[in-house]
């Protein structure tokens, strides 16, 4: 039951993320920059793994585990594959996505609030 409402809880920040990048798209364009240097491009992809494996441990209470199991393998695999990329082919494509336009970002934003209430649903 804690793990579900853990879920929840990640999919409400989800939602909340992509209203505040739909509102403000350079918002996300100021966090992303916030990996681009050497110290910190694998943050992301470290983080994508730990959630990933968070929603496979917790799919097991939730309502539609399939959902959650499917999200949780493909955080693990993006995970994985930022940790093999380079540093420099990571870094080049967080400023390729920081020079979509605001109309790009805030199609992405919607995705995300989208995602956010597929997980809620889900959970």
């Amino acid at each position: 039951m804690v793990m579900r409402k853990i879920i929840m809880v990640i999919g409400v920040l989800i939602i909340l993320e992509g209203i505040a990048f739909l509102i403000k798209p350079g918002w996300y364009r100021n966090a992303a920059k916030t990996f681009m240097s050497e110290r910190t491009v694998y943050i992301g992809p470290v983080l994508k793994i730990v959630f990933g494996m968070l929603f496979l441990v917790s799919a097991l209470s939730c309502h539609i585990k399939s959902i959650i199991i499917a999200l949780g393998v493909l955080m693990i695999a993006g995970g994985i594959t930022g940790l093999i990329l380079p540093k420099a082919k990571i870094i080049s494509f967080i400023e390729w996505w920081t020079k979509r336009s605001d109309l790009v970002m805030r199609i992405i934003a919607i995705v995300a609030i989208a995602l956010g209430g597929l997980v809620m649903w889900a959970a």
